[in-house]
């Protein structure tokens, strides 16, 4: 059996499963930052520019990502994060696909310097026919290794058995 792997939007209501993973994710990639606190993300949820997503696996919560749309129009993954037992089975891959997708369009992402971000991102955007124009370019931030730009399309599943 296939695991079924989705996305939607977080309720304001799982805040707390948010930071206690956003903490975690803190830790993993940027230690030298401090952690975010519980308000850090509120804005997520008042701003309509931004998207708190969960991410999914057979209808559980695996992990999250933070979107946001920037004033010049592009959007932005500022954050994506799955709990450590869903990692190396394609899950991230296939989360970051479809968030990306969801909102075609011009797309920034930076790849943090620490553990598996960057080959993480080198095998989910190499040859990824759902995706043009892609650019890396230097990082936003200290704590990353470089930043990439790019365009996606929406997807078009295959329902073939």
């Amino acid at each position: 059996m296939t695991d079924s792997l989705g996305i939607r939007p977080l309720a304001w209501t799982e805040r707390a499963w948010l930071n206690r993973h956003a903490v975690a994710n803190f830790a993993e990639l940027a230690p030298e930052l401090p952690p975010p606190d519980i308000t850090h993300y509120d804005r997520y949820w008042s701003d309509d520019d931004r998207h708190p997503l969960a991410i999914l696996k057979n209808g559980h919560r695996i992990g999250f990502a933070m979107i946001r749309r920037t004033k010049g129009q592009v959007w932005e993954l500022a954050e994506i994060f799955l709990e450590p037992t869903h990692r190396g089975a394609g899950l991230g891959r296939k989360a970051a696909r479809a968030i990306l997708c969801s909102k075609p369009g011009a797309w920034v992402l930076g790849v943090a310097r620490r553990g598996n971000a960057r080959a993480f991102w080198e095998a989910t955007l190499r040859d990824a026919d759902w995706l043009n124009a892609l650019v890396k370019d230097t990082p936003f931030y200290p704590a990353q290794s470089y930043s990439y730009t790019f365009v996606t399309h929406p997807l078009i599943e295959d329902h073939r058995e």
